[in-house]
């Protein structure tokens, strides 16, 4: 957006006009904007796989980890998220709840006794 003074009627308006592209520049300006894409999907692509790679090699078990969330007005969906807790640690949650850190509900990773560097959930990496 371009800002400029025009006078109607007598008064001084401050009119937003938006900056037009000639034909070639708008091609540049597209193929530039396609290669900073390429290349950004690229980059983000090899570091997504680094890190599934270090999952996979860290503990067995799938790289994803699927789950189901309640998003607005309570509708339920699925997420898949990097695996950051040993495999099947979702089953394990109702026997170590005691470990946990909260008092609420909600299930904290983070134990506060002092067997905390042995918490089963937990992997080597993320965990």
């Amino acid at each position: 957006m371009q800002p400029s003074v025009v006078w109607k009627r007598g008064q001084p308006l401050v009119e937003l006009s938006a900056q037009t592209l000639k034909a070639q520049q708008f091609a540049i300006k597209r193929v530039a904007d396609v290669i900073a894409q390429r290349w950004d999907s690229s980059s983000s692509r090899r570091c997504l796989v680094a890190v599934a790679a270090v999952i996979k090699l860290d503990s067995p078990g799938p790289v994803l980890f699927r789950q189901r969330r309640t998003g607005l007005g309570g509708r339920p969906f699925m997420i898949l998220k990097f695996r950051t807790m040993a495999d099947g640690a979702d089953a394990l949650r109702p026997a170590l709840t005691h470990l946990s850190a909260r008092t609420t509900p909600a299930f904290s990773r983070c134990p506060t006794t002092p067997a905390s560097r042995e918490w089963p959930l937990a992997a080597a990496v993320g965990g």
